[in-house]
């Protein structure tokens, strides 16, 4: 990923005038060092294609949360072969569930 890409990413989250997104201010290096950029991601694996003893291993997660009443309920799931862990409360938004779940999977990855 080069510095624009991210400049460009970090700016759709944003909002106001998009026109400006196409580069990064010059000069700016946002801190990452050539060592550090990320120049290509990989897919994991499909979980079926997976040798069977990393199986065991595979970790899924899933957010959300709605309204219920005049209260909004989230919900974070992590699923693996082995078992299920949910945690449920009150009060967040589907995005903090999300991040909630990944918390979950790490805490188990552990």
């Amino acid at each position: 990923m080069t510095i624009k890409q991210v400049f460009f990413i970090a700016a759709l989250g944003s909002t106001g005038d998009r026109s400006a997104t196409s580069a990064p201010p010059e000069g700016k290096d946002f801190g990452i060092s050539p060592e550090e950029e990320v120049t290509r991601a990989e897919e994991a694996p499909l979980y079926n294609k997976l040798p069977e003893n990393e199986k065991q291993y595979a970790l899924f997660t899933d957010g959300s949360s709605r309204i219920v009443g005049k209260h909004r309920r989230w919900k974070a799931a992590v699923w693996s072969p082995i078992g299920q862990v949910t945690e449920t409360a009150e009060g967040e938004s589907s995005q903090f569930a999300e991040v909630k779940a990944i918390q979950l999977a790490l805490d188990i990855a552990e």
